[in-house]
């Protein structure tokens, strides 16, 4: 067994974003700022490419090693949902929730004379009184951190006919 001789204390962590930095490019430029590494205030938490230098407490000196990272966009957990989402036709609420910040939201049907309306973030949708299911996609637009997403839902109408009378009552 190797002993390293580590001391008691914390591991010092120093981040740069080396995302616009490659020294191998032909039009590298080491007196562009733009093109070199930025030193970070604090761990990275957006896409891009990441040096993270690890310096550890060793005897009476600091030991210190590298290691580059990516993160890459997440994909945003949207949803939908219809309510009600069974009827005989009429007016239902599209809710849509997970979309990240900045992202812009649309939804469609499967049906193109379902009548989707948006107001005040909520959308909302007239369908006729005919047996039919709808389904319904929301998508939200690509941000710098996240993917564009999609969820759907199914709204199921039932034909509800008025009522036929087989032997009407006669008149008094």
């Amino acid at each position: 067994m190797i002993e390293l001789g580590l001391v008691d204390g914390t591991a010092e962590f120093t981040y740069f974003d080396i995302t616009n930095y490659d020294p191998y490019a032909p039009d590298f430029n080491p007196e562009d700022p733009a093109q070199l590494p930025i030193e970070l205030d604090s761990a990275p938490t957006n896409v891009g490419k990441y040096l993270v230098i690890v310096y550890l407490p060793y005897d009476y000196s600091k030991f210190s090693f590298d290691r580059t990272f990516t993160i890459e966009p997440a994909t945003p957990k949207l949803s939908i949902s219809a309510v009600p989402d069974k009827l005989s036709g009429g007016k239902i609420e599209l809710t849509v929730s997970g979309a990240p910040d900045g992202s812009a939201i649309s939804v469609s049907c499967s049906d193109s004379g379902a009548v989707i309306t948006e107001e005040n973030g909520k959308f909302y949708a007239e369908l006729p009184n005919s047996t039919k299911d709808y389904i319904f996609t929301a998508t939200s637009t690509a941000t710098d951190n996240f993917t564009s997403g999609a969820a759907e839902c199914t709204v199921e109408v039932t034909n509800k006919s008025d009522p036929i009378i087989i032997n009407p009552p006669k008149p008094i």
